[in-house]
């Protein structure tokens, strides 16, 4: 697992601007000439340090190489990286393994594993994490619900983020003549969830094609002014973006009287995410693609995390709490 997480922060790091010229701006402000002046010379900051030694309250002044400290920063940053990675990959112990074997067994197929509210997980909805399975409602739906749970647990940690269930989207869209916002509006009452869906950075809506058996994911993301549309098959649906905008305005205007304006906002099929390889891990990309967004990251992973991944969602469901 180590080498996967040393491998993947490097592949990483590729991806991002030089850590130098992130760090470097701040030392190079004001005119042309100052900055002309700065930039033929090292950079030196002069740093205040307590020195412990001394008791006449006079601190100890320490010279300090700009190099230095950038190396020291992108250090840091790559510390901070590798620790989010080893988080989001964190191996089961054997205590987890043995209680998601044993859950997953046909031998608890009629027992009720836990109970989330009004939905009950027997061992037989639990086994669509098994392999090469179709994830159901109620798995969705219960994992959903944690991941708002852990962002409640730790706001400074995650966006602040609304995760609709597998049958908003449909209540939404499919009325019998087509959109609906009356069959919704209600969904998301102040009294119910606790905050305006305009508070959220990104509000998650799992879309599933009935005609197709297939789970894709939409995304109202106000934080970058975008309406995206995520598919592991890489399929598009040019119905999910108008109906997204329309929902989002009437929401708004419903619950607060204002009229928000999104003539400016893009509308994006995410091409540059992991794919699904198989007929059968659609939802579980799914889950995924919410869980990393929802942390502010981009996705960092592929095909062959999903069996992981599937012990790791039974693990947290039965524990009825996302990591």
């Amino acid at each position: 697992m180590d080498i996967f997480i040393e491998n993947l922060v490097a592949s990483v790091e590729k991806t991002k601007n030089s850590v130098f010229e992130t760090f470097r701006r701040p030392f190079f402000r004001g005119n042309k000439r100052n900055n002309r002046e700065k930039e033929e010379q090292v950079v030196k900051d002069v740093i205040s340090v307590d020195d412990d030694d001394d008791d006449d309250g006079v601190d100890e002044l320490v010279v300090v190489d700009e190099d230095d400290e950038i190396e020291v920063l992108e250090g840091k940053k790559k510390t901070e990286e590798k620790s989010i990675l080893e988080e989001l990959f964190a191996e089961l112990t054997d205590e987890e393994k043995n209680e998601v074997e044993l859950a997953l067994s046909p031998h608890h197929n009629q027992d009720v594993l836990v109970v989330y509210g009004d939905i009950k997980i027997t061992g037989e909805i639990l086994q669509c994490l098994g392999p090469r399975r179709w994830l159901n409602d109620e798995v969705i739906t219960v994992y959903l619900e944690l991941l708002k749970e852990r962002e409640k647990r730790q706001p400074e940690k995650f966006l602040k983020c609304h995760f609709f269930n597998p049958f908003f989207y449909q209540q939404l869209a499919g009325g019998v003549s087509g959109y609906d916002y009356k069959a919704v509006k209600r969904w998301t009452m102040q009294k119910k969830i606790g905050y305006g869906l305009i508070e959220c950075d990104k509000i998650f809506v799992p879309i599933h094609q009935k005609d197709k058996m297939h789970w894709c994911l939409g995304v109202i993301n106000k934080k970058d002014k975008k309406f995206q549309y995520l598919d592991s098959l890489k399929g598009v649906d040019t119905d999910v973006f108008s109906v997204l905008a329309r929902y989002y305005v009437d929401e708004v205007k419903d619950k607060s009287g204002e009229e928000v304006d999104i003539s400016t906002w893009k509308s994006e099929y995410v091409e540059d995410l992991p794919g699904q390889e198989n007929g059968c891990d659609c939802g579980m990309f799914v889950l995924k693609y919410i869980d990393f967004y929802s942390r502010g990251l981009a996705l960092w992973f592929n095909q062959k995390h999903m069996a992981y991944f599937r012990l790791r969602t039974a693990k947290e469901i039965l524990r009825l709490r996302a990591d």
